[in-house]
């Protein structure tokens, strides 16, 4: 919640409204972070290290950096993973709390190969979140690209993934991702190859920015407003039974009309 109030922490039940497949549930909790005390925070970062990112490379890696070390100097808990990827995938770091150990792995990319300009993008997200976040962190993935991303169907070998169920497996892990990349590209974008496409799916939890444009330091303000802004509220569902369901649960905070929408799994 991003309003004055909001990040006080002074919003109550009074504040919000949820909900469920259209029908409007009764709040019964909120809660609001101790800004005082340390949140914590897993963070995969996907990288494109392809020859077309020469010349961006070693912008993105030294901003990455400095993201890290604002992050550690944030007081956050924070957990660090990087995943490179051209037409194949490379986990070039797993999980680790040490700061110092993902700058290395980021400062041992080099731009290189992927002459085909689609990558294995999809992929690369669903190693991650197959890599598995803490169940009491905050779960975003940060992903750098300059190009189109493969799918499954696309005439070739490379990708296992379409954006729709990515988006969908994203929404189910309760994971934000920020989309670093191009308005443009040499190829036809199209709604499949197209990650922009992705962020439109998530809502709310998804960001694009401009890879040849925008303030690299907006990530570092949306981390911040995630973790320092975000409310938790609880709500009865109706229908209780873990089947597997999926339902449609909206957010909104009047008098805006702001909101996010997500789905839930019945588990």
């Amino acid at each position: 919640v991003n309003t004055p109030e909001g990040r006080e922490g002074s919003l109550t039940a009074d504040d919000f409204q949820v909900f469920e497949n259209g029908d409007l549930m009764e709040i019964t909790s909120v809660q609001f972070p101790d800004t005082s005390s340390r949140t914590k925070l897993d963070l995969a970062i996907l990288f494109d290290e392809t020859g077309s990112m020469s010349e961006e490379i070693a912008d993105m890696k030294a901003r990455v950096n400095e993201l890290t070390d604002a992050i550690d100097s944030a007081n956050i808990d924070s957990r660090y993973m990087l995943i490179s990827f051209r037409d194949s995938l490379t986990v070039r770091q797993g999980w680790t709390s040490d700061p110092s150990l993902i700058k290395q792995a980021v400062d041992s990319l080099e731009a290189d190969g992927g002459d085909d300009a689609p990558e294995v993008n999809l992929d690369a997200i669903e190693t991650a979140l197959e890599m598995g976040f803490r169940s009491d962190a905050q779960h975003m993935i940060i992903d750098i690209t300059d190009d189109l991303t493969h799918y499954r169907g696309d005439g070739s070998p490379f990708s296992q993934y379409i954006i729709s169920e990515t988006a969908e497996n994203l929404l189910n892990n309760g994971t934000s991702f920020v989309l670093v990349g191009p308005t443009t590209v040499s190829g036809a974008f199209n709604e499949q190859n197209d990650k922009r496409e992705l962020v439109k799916a998530l809502g709310g939890s998804g960001l694009f920015i401009d890879i040849h444009g925008e303030e690299f330091s907006t990530i570092l303000n949306n981390i911040q407003g995630i973790i320092t802004h975000t409310y938790t509220l609880g709500y009865y569902s109706p229908k209780q039974t873990a089947d597997g369901s999926k339902r449609t649960v909206r957010v909104v905070v009047p008098p805006d009309e702001d909101s996010g929408q997500y789905t839930a799994i019945a588990r």
